[in-house]
């Protein structure tokens, strides 16, 4: 029977609002696409790639920035980008 849960738990970056399943892939490291707050004025999505440290996947670093003013514009692409994953 498959589950749509699991037993791995997330220690996010506390600047992250939404974020995508996580890849994984042959050749990669695992990543996901975030959306991020950095100030009241200020949203970006990110690539992240995270790293599973015992049962707890934590973050690794943040590429590939599409900055914004408002937060709409931002969910809008990060649900673009989070949906060709």
């Amino acid at each position: 029977m498959l589950s749509n849960s699991s037993d791995f738990k997330f220690n996010n970056h506390p600047s992250i609002l939404e974020y995508s399943k996580i890849i994984i892939s042959e050749g990669l490291k695992p990543h996901r696409v975030v959306l991020r707050q950095l100030d009241d004025l200020e949203y970006v999505t990110h690539m992240e790639n995270v790293a599973l440290d015992g049962d707890t996947w934590k973050h690794g670093d943040f590429y590939w920035g599409h900055y914004f003013s408002n937060k709409s514009q931002a969910l809008a692409d990060f649900s673009e980008r989070a949906r060709k994953l």
